[in-house]
């Protein structure tokens, strides 16, 4: 059998899923596979790495499209595009795992998983061991090293803290921005920097919406005199990235579910360690040793505690972390940032060892020779 591949997923956002697969796309194609991509996106931004190769790929025409192994990197619940031998490749937030979930991954012959949290979810609910497989994300090396030049005009001399990621209740927003103004006061040379945005939204009622939320989380918490925070709104290009993480000095995330982290992986790869909840994709790479593990207060629903909610959510059990020990190790990194740099230098290190892009597309390759060979 040919090594060709029928792939339908995002792939041209700047969304952690499009990353996911355009760096799988582009190294297993470096790797010897001819791909048709049905891509679920249109715009395609003019700064997107790989652009002119992932164009091509969507006119690339199989010698059997009906036989091909076929990938579907998609979020759940998956929309399903079918060959001799299927593949979601997807995620999983919560501890606990959805029946409809599970009814919907039923249509593959196998799914693939990033971390093992994610894996272990999936055995314990049930799931056959034999149509499971754990294959890691990565990030782009060429993009994201340490001591780089800031990005100009985000690097100040506070110490500082970055969050990249989603507005969202999943995310931990709720949880970080109290902890942040526990630990510090305006005294403290010290600034939370937040890019963010709202449901991936750019224009104005997307931003006002993070402003109204962010004053609602003051206000819930009785903060009338914060710290500094800031709140970047803008997009940062994938090409910008690494000077953008190389203006932090460590990186937060408290979500409540992830299967990956992939803003933390490509801080650490930047020599940047984080403080985090310890459930979940960096459970995988983070320790005491290169970061901040936030312990878990305990695991409990979010549809009911937020106003949108992802139907696979409903029921569902996430990873709470304890706020008083999230406080504690912001002021360990800013109490001891000799130290804070150092677990940066290991994270970077360990991450360049084990997660690059090359390295999850040369276990992607391994198994989907193995399912090649079988099918001939």
């Amino acid at each position: 059998m040919k090594k060709e591949l029928l792939w339908y997923g995002p792939a041209y956002s700047f969304s952690g899923y499009a990353t996911h697969n355009r760096y799988m796309l582009l190294g297993l194609e470096d790797l010897g596979w001819k791909i048709k991509l049905v891509g679920t996106e249109k715009n395609i931004p003019e700064t997107l790495i790989g652009k002119e190769r992932l164009i091509k790929m969507t006119k690339n025409v199989l010698s059997d499209e009906k036989n091909a192994i076929c990938v579907n990197l998609v979020p759940p619940p998956g929309l399903p595009a079918y060959g001799k031998h299927t593949i979601l490749f997807t995620t999983l937030e919560s501890l606990t795992v959805h029946e409809g979930y599970l009814r919907r991954c039923q249509q593959y012959d196998e799914v693939w998983v990033p971390c093992r949290d994610n894996y272990l979810s999936m055995l314990n609910a049930g799931w056959p061991s034999r149509k499971l497989h754990l294959i890691p994300e990565g990030y782009d090396d060429s993009i994201y090293s340490p001591g780089q030049t800031p990005l100009p005009g985000v690097k100040s001399d506070k110490f500082t803290f970055m969050f990249v990621g989603d507005w969202s209740y999943r995310k931990g927003i709720q949880w970080m921005i109290p902890a942040f103004c526990k630990a510090f006061t305006k005294e403290d040379n010290v600034r939370l920097l937040i890019s963010s945005h709202y449901q991936g939204g750019e224009d104005e009622r997307s931003r006002a919406r993070i402003r109204d939320e962010y004053q609602e989380i003051l206000q819930k918490n009785k903060i009338t005199d914060p710290p500094n925070i800031e709140l970047i709104y803008d997009w940062i290009p994938d090409d910008k990235l690494g000077e953008f993480y190389n203006s932090a000095d460590c990186m937060v995330l408290l979500s409540c579910g992830e299967a990956w982290a992939l803003p933390l992986m490509q801080g650490m790869a930047s020599g940047i360690p984080a403080i985090t909840t310890s459930w979940g994709g960096q459970n995988d790479y983070i320790n005491k040793k290169n970061g901040y593990p936030v312990k878990i207060k305990k695991f409990d629903t979010i549809h009911d505690k937020i106003k949108l909610s992802v139907d696979f959510y409903w029921y569902q059990l996430f990873a709470f972390p304890d706020v008083e020990d999230a406080t504690k190790q912001f002021r360990r990194a800013y109490d001891n940032q000799a130290d804070a740099k150092k677990k940066g230098e290991r994270a970077q290190r360990e991450v360049s060892k084990k997660y690059t892009w090359k390295q999850a597309a040369l276990k992607a390759n391994k198994r989907l020779e193995k399912i090649c060979k079988s099918l001939t």
